[in-house]
Order: structure tokens, then C-alpha cells, then sequence
């Protein structure tokens, strides 16, 4: 349960339209990050590969959203 608080304390990347979800912000981020040459995804129907496969293809998060995600996560890290 914590987890998911966190994790939706991020959800100005959407509501601001940075990102669709957070699913697509976690891709993404993790798409332009140096040092990153794999991604494991876990979908458990086409309809999920589908959405990650056009969630990656979309490249990495633009300056603003990686900018954004850094206030959010200095937030977590005092929250």
C-alpha cells in the first residue's frame, strides 16, 4: 500500500501531460536512461504488450517530464 502512494505522488507526469499513465512514464524513463540495454516487461494479455511496445516507441521522456520527475522524486525522498 505505501508503494502504491508513492508511486501515485508521480501522477502529475499525467495530469500535467507529460505522460498517458504511469506505466509510460516508467518505460520511457527507463528507455533514456545511460547504462539501461534491457527491459524486462510482465503483461499478462496482447493488450498490455501492445500498449508498452507504443508506450517505448514514443522514446524517452521529453526535458520537461524528466525535469518534473526530478521535483517529484525529491518530494518522495522527504515524504
Amino acid at each position: 500500500a505505501s508503494d502504491v502512494r508513492r508511486a501515485q505522488r508521480l501522477s502529475p507526469l499525467v495530469d500535467e501531460g507529460h505522460v498517458e499513465s504511469l506505466v509510460e512514464a516508467s518505460l520511457r524513463f527507463a528507455v533514456g536512461a545511460d547504462g539501461v540495454s534491457a527491459i524486462l516487461l510482465g503483461y499478462s494479455s496482447l493488450d498490455q504488450l501492445e500498449y508498452a511496445a507504443k508506450c517505448v516507441a514514443k522514446g524517452p521522456l521529453s526535458p520537461s517530464a524528466l525535469a518534473r520527475l526530478r521535483e517529484l522524486w525529491t518530494g518522495l525522498a522527504r515524504a
